[in-house]
């Protein structure tokens, strides 16, 4: 048995033949493994490259091999879903986002045009990812991010006010103003009175009302007690009689008459 070339060609012989007194041979040939022949390395197969166990016309570096043409997966990108996230200061909030998913040739390239972890706006913002891949083929995608202030202020009410030695009609009182916070904007503060007008004697539940730039509200609340003025008592009548000042004890002496 002999061969020239890795399974090209290949010929045997048969046993002399000592009856019949003949010689025979046979030639077989061998075809090439082609793409798209199974291989186990790439000196199997004629163009030298075997992928994934099939013989390819090049390496398909990034791709497959089928029936000998290499195949790659397209470009191809996937967002994430729409973001929520609450606002921590008037300008917005800093917000972080899953990243997208991306098929193609290696190596992928995936850019934002907002980057993840960095402080978006108040409302809703567009952000478009895009894919370049190792061919340079691109492919995009977007989702938004909606930055939103959905908690109420922090409201603080002032101490309980006290008035005392007010006239019957009332009095006005003046009372702190009330404390109110908002880590997205200044909010607005409305009582259900006003300090400095005039509080009727007993106690009036003052309402604070604090709303910040969302429309966002929080309320409290604090007494302003007003004590009447104490009235002397009324000066005590006269006795019916008069007072009996000219009134005379006896007769003065008598003696002018004496003499």
């Amino acid at each position: 048995m002999a061969s020239w070339g890795r399974g090209r060609f290949l010929v045997t012989y048969e046993p002399y033949d000592l009856t019949y007194a003949q010689f025979r041979m046979k030639f077989r040939l061998v075809s090439d493994p082609v793409n798209g022949a199974k291989c186990a390395t790439g000196p199997d197969c004629t163009s030298g490259f075997c992928v994934e166990d099939v013989c390819c016309q090049s390496a398909c570096e990034g791709g497959t091999c089928g029936g000998g043409t290499c195949t790659y997966p397209s470009a191809s990108i996937t967002c994430p879903g729409d973001v929520v996230a609450e606002a921590t200061r008037a300008s917005g909030a800093p917000v972080s986002y899953p990243a997208a998913s991306a098929t193609g040739v290696l190596p992928l390239s995936v850019t934002y045009s907002q980057a993840s972890g960095s402080e978006f706006a108040p409302g809703s913002t567009s952000v478009t990812a895009r894919l370049v891949d190792g061919f340079g083929r691109t492919a995009s995608c977007g989702f938004s991010v909606t930055v939103r202030d959905t908690t109420a202020p922090q409201l603080t009410c002032p101490s309980p006010v006290q008035k005392a030695d007010a006239p019957p009609e009332g009095v006005a009182v003046d009372y702190p103003a009330a404390i109110a916070q908002d880590s997205a904007s200044t909010p607005t503060l409305s009582y259900s009175q006003a300090t400095g007008t005039v509080f009727p004697v007993g106690t009036t539940q003052v309402t604070v009302t604090a709303t910040d730039g969302s429309g966002n509200s929080a309320t409290c609340t604090f007494p302003v007690s007003v004590a009447a003025r104490v009235q002397p008592p009324p000066d005590e009548p006269l006795p019916s009689g008069g007072c009996g000042c000219g009134a005379s004890s006896g007769t003065s002496g008598g003696s002018a008459g004496e003499d």
